[in-house]
C-alpha cells in the first residue's frame, strides 16, 4: 500500500559552530551555547567593521600602550576617595594614643 503524500517535516537547522541541530526556535544552540542570531545578523551587515574598539585593541601598537593614562582617561585613578576616612581614624588613633600615655603616667 503506498503512504499517502505527506509534507515533510523541515529539517533542523545545524550550529556554524559545533553541527549539532539547534534547539528551540533556532536562534542558539544547546550544545555550545553559541548565538546563532547575533552571528547571522553579524553575516548579513557585512561584519564587525563598524565596531569602535577601545584603544589598545585592533591595528593600535601595544608597545606604545600607557596602562596609567588609559587608567585616568577611563576615571579609574584619581585623588584618593577616603581621604577623610583615613584622617579621622588616624586623629581618633593619635587620641587613643595620648589617652593611654596620660593614663598609665597618672
Amino acid at each position: 500500500m503506498p503512504r499517502p503524500n505527506r509534507p515533510s517535516r523541515p529539517r533542523r537547522k545545524a550550529c556554524p559552530e559545533c553541527g549539532e541541530p539547534l534547539g528551540g526556535d533556532g536562534t542558539y544552540c544547546r550544545a555550545c551555547g553559541l548565538d546563532v542570531a547575533a552571528v547571522e545578523a553579524d553575516e548579513r551587515s557585512g561584519g564587525s567593521s563598524d565596531v569602535e574598539l577601545p584603544r589598545g585593541y585592533g591595528g593600535d601598537d601595544p608597545s606604545g600602550f600607557d596602562y596609567d593614562d588609559f587608567l585616568a582617561s577611563e576615571g579609574l585613578v584619581g585623588p584618593h576617595r577616603r581621604t577623610g576616612k583615613r584622617l579621622f581614624w588616624t586623629i581618633v588613633a593619635v587620641v587613643l594614643v595620648v589617652a593611654f600615655l596620660l593614663a598609665y603616667a597618672l
